[in-house]
């Protein structure tokens, strides 16, 4: 196995004072099979101060992220890996998180403490060979995903295994072994627990699996896999999906009155989203189904933020914007009493990123032809999209006499004139309106 100099160096180091250290997990697993994979594990017996000190004396830099769980990052130049001291967990019913932690020496309890057999796969970096404690590379070889304990006690210990169970299988085209399949039937409530934060960022990894390793195929097994799993009700309650047939690249959408519900989202119109659009319209899912029935322009931050999370997490903090702009130009669509309105909005879309408007596109394809048509007409007739596209500009109409203040408001008003097909966007034409509005509202300033 060839390993950067950075990681062979700390090893050296640390086997010198009597710490061997370990690869374990997916950098293991991936090179078995032959897939690249540049995240790396490691894990030993070596308390955090004496990794620290012998990483900060070869140049590299840490971060602590739990210590109370063992585990620090380190990283060196382009060099990054993560650090877990061997350890056993106590957990207490409904807690993913182990209520007591004792240090070991052993690499076997270690490994009895983690998921699944193909996770489970350690390398001695000094000695150069692959220790196999939970038999991970027979599970390998059947191309099967098991659990290394009777999967009851590995799921019950965290629901969110679950779903790792999936993302796996989609990940490496495996199967899942038998009783790791009923357990999951059977322990899926515990999914009720997990926050949301850790769902979409599981859920994400699940959607851009088929991704990884240059795979074709898209998640559409895995979705209905957890249809029939009933996993979806248990993550997203307001939906019921005893009676319909998901696939993956199929959502529904219904809007009608505001009123939207997360199962009409789903039920009511068939669409086609692209597979790297899946992602996002869960996600909605999730704003969706916390909203409950009734979503307004008020309450869609409040639960976008409550949904993704607010604690800077990457993987989710990017979709927040986008969500709210998706999930207002939803509502907004309905509120077109004038031309104007239903102008500004054509406006407003064409500004959306193109992601924005595939997604949009794929909820209701017809309607979002009528728009974008409607944005072409509007350049064929010279018709102004922003303001800086009027005929005239805020200098020349502070030259007729209009207060400073109220340029801005001028040009809006212009600009709504032309929207509306009152006036064409032609100067003579405009100061002739803007001649009129002087008279009518007097905003000429008292010389």
């Amino acid at each position: 196995m060839e390993l950067p100099v950075e990681l062979t160096t700390l090893a050296q180091e640390l086997a010198s004072q009597g710490y061997p250290l370990y690869i374990v997990g997916g950098y293991v697993r991936d090179y078995l099979l032959g897939i690249p994979n540049h995240d790396i594990d490691i894990c030993g017996n070596i308390p955090l101060e004496k990794i620290i000190e012998a990483a900060t004396k070869l140049g590299f830099s840490y971060t602590i992220i739990q210590r109370e769980l063992g585990t620090l990052q380190l990283k060196k130049d382009s060099f990054l890996a993560e650090y877990t001291r061997f350890r056993c967990e106590l957990y207490e019913k409904g807690e993913h998180r182990p209520v007591e932690v004792e240090w070991v020496n052993d690499l076997i309890i270690d490994a009895k403490r983690r998921d699944f057999t193909i996770n489970s796969i350690y390398y001695d970096i000094t000695n150069q060979k692959i220790i196999d404690p939970c038999h991970g590379q027979e599970d390998l070889d059947n191309r099967i995903i098991r659990t290394v304990e009777d999967p009851k006690i590995t799921l019950s210990r965290d629901g969110l295994r679950i779903l790792r169970v999936l993302r796996f299988s989609q990940e490496l085209h495996f199967g899942i072994d038998i009783k790791t399949q009923k357990a999951c039937m059977e322990y899926k409530h515990l999914l009720r627990d997990i926050s949301k934060e850790r769902i979409t960022i599981e859920l994400k990894k699940i959607f851009f699996a088929y991704q990884k390793n240059n795979q074709s195929s898209s998640p559409s097994f895995i979705v209905r896999l957890m249809n029939e799993w009933k996993i979806w009700k248990e993550m997203i309650p307001t939906l019921s999906f005893e009676k319909i047939c998901l696939n993956y690249h199929q959502m529904f959408f219904w809007l009608k009155d505001q009123n939207i519900t997360a199962y009409q989202f789903y039920k009511n119109v068939y669409l086609h989203i692209p597979a790297e659009l899946g992602y996002m319209g869960l996600l909605i899912l999730l704003v969706i189904s916390d909203i409950g029935e009734r979503i307004t322009k008020e309450n869609i931050p409040y639960s976008v933020m409550k949904v993704l999370g607010n604690d800077g997490l990457k993987e989710t903090k990017h979709c927040q914007r986008s969500i709210e702009k998706i999930l207002y130009c939803m509502i907004r669509r309905q509120d077109f009493e004038t031309k104007l309105s239903y102008r500004q909005f054509v406006i407003a879309y064409h500004e959306y990123s193109q992601k924005e408007k595939t997604l949009l596109h794929c909820m209701d394809p017809a309607y979002y032809d009528r728009v974008e048509q409607e944005y072409d007409h509007l350049l064929q007739q010279n018709i102004p999209t922003t303001l800086s596209e009027l005929d005239i500009t805020a200098a020349e109409i502070l030259q007729l006499g209009f207060p400073q203040k109220e340029i801005g408001k001028v040009m809006q008003w212009i600009h709504s004139e032309i929207l509306l097909d009152m006036i064409p966007n032609k100067k003579a034409n405009i100061l002739e309106k803007l001649h009129y509005l002087i008279e009518k509202q007097n905003y000429l300033s008292t010389k």
